[in-house]
């Protein structure tokens, strides 16, 4: 049986620190289009909040997707 996460495979696997990344930007862009829209108000008073809750978040993602394929080798 062959493993979708081995090298030489049809693609890659995605870094969980980069997936989280993009979807931390991908969001960040989203929030800030609609604030600059007049649909949501915000201010760095809330901004800087949800940026430590992301980190936190890419990190606790990053430690269970290591730990669930750390028995997945060859």
């Amino acid at each position: 049986m062959t493993d979708a996460f081995q090298p030489g495979e049809r693609g890659r696997r995605l870094h969980p620190a980069s997936f989280a990344a993009g979807t931390f930007f991908t969001l960040a862009g989203i929030v800030f289009l609609l604030e600059r829209l007049d649909i949501v108000q915000l201010s760095a008073a809330v901004l800087w909040p949800l940026l430590l809750i992301g980190l936190g978040l890419a990190v606790v993602a990053e430690e269970v997707v290591a730990r669930l394929t750390a028995g997945r080798t060859g």
